[in-house]
Formats: structure tokens, C-alpha cells, sequence
């Protein structure tokens, strides 16, 4: 090799070393944010609580033990919110310095969340006045008088509204699709 292709072989992987060095000084400079999320009564895990780490869209999830892990977090001050269903929120401040840990445990007590009622209607044999419902009768002897009908999708396309009759393919033994 000649005097200037080994000097910038040697510039080149100074500069890779450098780098990498860099990278891990950046990493080495978060931390990780644990604990465990616990019901008030009875003091059993929560699993599926998500955890917010403050306004950023980083969160997590507690396994089936209530624990949860927020790794890579960049040192400062933090707000944690944990969320579940049938539960209160609850919001702890956390803080830890660079390349440290902390640990923040929550418990979180149960709330009773009202929902709007749904009515439900049954559709059943009615008369045509009381349901609300559109009934049509498609009468096979009046079509056969004015159209030629050689299967039952000949016969209910287009006159019953809300119904659609699809071709299941194009090939001879294929199937209808009747969608209402």
C-alpha cells in the first residue's frame, strides 16, 4: 500500500472508532423507568395497564405479573400516567439522573364507569305496520308472467330494496351471493 491509501485507511477507521464511541456515550446516557401496577383491594398484579411516559408517545404495557419496563429513557423529570379499564388513572412524577434507574409502583383502585343504554329491537314475526323494517313479497307467479327467470337470483335481483344479488364467479356451476 501506498503512504497516502494507508493514511486514509487509518483517518477512516479512527473516525468509525469515534463514532461507535459516540453511540454508546448517547446510549449509557438513558435509563430505564420500572415497576409494578397492583389493584388497591387485595393487592393483586393488574395486567394489561398501560403506562404513558409524560407527553411523549412512549408507553407499555404489564404482563401478566403487573410489571412493566420503559428503557432508553433520557434522564430529566417525568410524569407517568397508568390506565386500565375499570379503573382510576393515576399520575406519578418520576425522576432520575443520566445512566440511572428509577422505580415507580402504582395501585390503582376500581371505578365504576356508567354506559348509555342500548335498545335493542328484535325483528320477528311482525305486521308490516309495526315494523320498522322494510318487508317486501316478491310473488314468483306475477315475475314468471312478465320475465323469463332461470334461477332464484333472476328472480330477486332488483326488486327487493336493500338487497344485492352478486355473482359469485363467472364460470358455469358457481354460486350466488346474496347480500342484504
Amino acid at each position: 500500500m501506498t503512504l497516502f491509501n494507508r493514511q486514509t485507511l487509518q483517518a477512516f477507521l479512527a473516525l468509525g472508532a469515534l463514532l461507535v464511541g459516540v453511540g454508546r456515550a448517547g446510549y449509557a446516557q438513558t435509563g430505564t423507568i420500572t415497576g409494578v401496577v397492583t389493584e388497591q383491594l387485595g393487592k393483586s398484579p393488574v395486567p394489561g395497564a398501560r403506562v404513558i411516559l409524560g407527553s411523549t408517545n412512549r408507553t407499555a404495557l404489564t404482563n401478566a405479573s403487573g410489571r412493566y419496563a420503559l428503557n432508553a429513557v433520557p434522564p430529566g423529570s417525568y410524569e407517568l400516567r397508568v390506565v386500565a379499564v375499570g379503573f382510576a388513572a393515576v399520575t406519578r412524577v418520576v425522576q432520575f439522573d443520566a445512566g440511572g434507574s428509577a422505580s415507580a409502583d402504582f395501585t390503582l383502585s376500581r371505578a365504576v364507569i356508567s354506559l348509555d343504554e342500548v335498545v335493542v329491537t328484535a325483528t320477528g314475526e311482525q305486521r308490516a305496520r309495526e315494523s320498522g323494517n322494510a318487508i317486501t313479497k316478491i310473488d314468483l307467479s306475477q315475475v314468471q308472467q312478465t320475465q323469463t327467470t332461470s334461477n332464484f337470483a333472476d328472480v330477486l335481483s332488483g326488486r327487493a330494496a336493500g338487497v344485492q344479488v352478486l355473482q359469485a364467479g363467472g364460470t358455469v356451476g358457481t354460486g350466488t351471493r346474496v347480500m342484504a
